[in-house]
């Protein structure tokens, strides 16, 4: 049977996955929030607190300011190289004026139920939160790969061994293409994939998508004989 309650787990360890994530690029000396700074008092880390390492450095040596951001994220100074940084800073929404979880459910709302950007940019305003639907577009390019590349993490290695292949024809920016998916027997996605042939070379890449979904290395054979594909006409 379909199971809801597991797709918004899911969904709730991918906001948390992609709001951990690094981004590999340079960052300012002052490492500096967008949000700004509010008081400069310090206090020691609570040992029951999570400490963070300094994104510039490394460096676990840290100490935690009392004040946090305008967005209410604990402030840090790294004792190794002087800097100041806070939860968000190295992140890809470091430069993001809004929190985190607002910019991934508006996100989540533009994919799953294929939201208008206007759309979205009413019903976050009647909530406190005013943007332009052309910052939507921009969240969406942005952060939409993150949040597809955490729930595949999240679905590596749940799904069965029975699977169900179908295929549908889809226009994608104007072009046509053929969009796989598969499904296991308790309902669960495995995985998808757009491909402009429907050829053996494109089900045998599907195919390798669906072991590595599954947990299987490229090439590696089942331990068990019980897989099945079913494909769907």
């Amino acid at each position: 049977m379909y199971d809801a309650t597991q797709n918004i787990s899911a969904l709730q360890d991918a906001f948390a996955g992609c709001n951990g994530q690094r981004r590999k690029r340079q960052i300012s000396d002052r490492g500096l929030d967008q949000g700004g700074f509010i008081g400069y008092a310090f206090k020691s880390t609570p040992k029951k607190a999570e400490a963070m390492n300094c994104p510039h450095c490394q460096s676990p040596n840290t100490r935690e300011y009392q004040k946090r951001t305008s967005l209410g994220y604990r402030i840090f100074r790294c004792h190794g190289c002087k800097a100041m940084f806070n939860e968000r800073t190295g992140t890809p929404f470091n430069d993001v004026h809004y929190p985190t979880d607002i910019v991934m459910l508006v996100v989540l709302w533009r994919i799953r139920y294929k939201l208008s950007l206007r759309d979205l940019v009413e019903m976050f305003l009647v909530r406190g939160y005013a943007f332009t639907h052309e910052t939507v577009r921009d969240w969406e390019a942005r952060f939409a790969p993150l949040l597809t590349a955490q729930l595949r993490s999240k679905r590596r290695g749940q799904a069965g061994k029975s699977w169900y292949v179908d295929e549908t024809y889809v226009k994608v920016k104007g072009e046509w293409q053929y969009l796989y998916r598969a499904i296991d027997r308790d309902g669960n996605l495995v995985d998808t994939m757009l491909s402009k042939t429907r050829d053996l070379v494109a089900a045998k890449a599907f195919s390798e998508k669906l072991r590595s979904a599954c947990g299987f290395l490229a090439g590696e054979k089942p331990v068990r004989s019980a897989e099945t594909i079913h494909v769907v006409a």
